[in-house]
């Protein structure tokens, strides 16, 4: 599948399924514009025997003009909860769909955030009560550290770094 408007290239794609057949395709597609636009993050979703997909760059995930984006991350739990992250610039973005309706477009976690610093590559998992798990990596003067933040309840806690 092509975007509308983009190239055929497309890369770092992510795939999750759950037990009842749903799933959650995510990847990067590159343009063919200046290097501010060099690559954006869709997603399809498949349930029910048919596919949800993107009908045109205005449907991408990330921001225009902020730094490339460093990973992709999708969970999903077997009641079709998701957790959705990724990595752009200095900041962490996450989307969520809970009961069916996911958040509004990816929001920054960068107001609970670790040490000033550019973040990389998130990894999401999540289990079948609905707890998950981020770890990233962050970039700060001192060097490279791991960090990772829990949710549970229905809240995120406050990153920590993993030592």
């Amino acid at each position: 599948y092509r975007v509308p408007g983009r190239s055929n290239v497309a890369n770092y794609v992510k795939l999750v399924m759950n037990k009842k057949g749903h799933a959650i395709l995510a990847w990067e597609q590159y343009a063919d514009g200046p290097v501010e636009e060099m690559n954006d993050l869709y997603m399809a979703e498949y349930n029910n025997g048919s596919w949800k997909k993107p009908q045109s760059t205005a449907d991408k995930l990330n921001f225009t003009g902020v730094d490339y984006m460093t990973g992709t991350s999708i969970a999903m739990d077997d009641a079709g909860d998701v957790i959705f992250a990724f990595a752009q610039g200095s900041q962490l973005y996450k989307m969520e769909r809970k009961n069916n309706v996911w958040s509004a477009r990816a929001t920054s976690t960068t107001e609970r955030n670790n040490p000033p610093g550019a973040v990389f590559y998130p990894q999401v998992a999540m289990d079948n009560n609905s707890k998950a798990s981020i770890f990233y990596l962050v970039r700060t003067k001192e060097g490279m550290g791991l960090y990772h933040s829990d949710y549970s309840g229905g809240q995120w806690a406050h990153p920590q770094s993993v030592k």
